[in-house]
């Protein structure tokens, strides 16, 4: 995976977060962590943005490799509201993925 598709992935999952908070006005406590949780990926994707990441990094793909599971998770709940604790635990996770990666640098 290269840079430009990791941040991409960052990038859809914050949407992901975004989409699913807009229902959710009437919910403040849901609201709240969702944000939270959005705010954390957002934080990771600017780290991300400015680092000088390598590509060629056999670490470096497979931290990406599982981000990008990590973000097919998140897809694949991120419809069910009821699923709140889980949600928050992928975005938790992706966020760690991203960590990781930074360490690379």
């Amino acid at each position: 995976m290269s840079p430009e598709d990791l941040l991409a992935l960052i990038v859809v999952a914050i949407g992901r977060l975004d989409a699913s908070m807009n229902g959710l006005h009437d919910q403040d406590e849901l609201w709240e962590r969702l944000y939270k949780a959005r705010t954390l990926l957002d934080e990771k994707h600017k780290l991300l943005l400015k680092a000088e990441l390598q590509a060629d990094d056999a670490e470096f793909q497979r931290l990406t490799g599982d981000l990008q599971s990590a973000t097919e998770k998140l897809n694949a709940k991120i419809g069910d509201m009821t699923k709140i604790d889980s949600i928050l635990k992928i975005v938790s996770e992706i966020a760690s993925n991203a960590d990781s990666i930074l360490k690379l640098v």
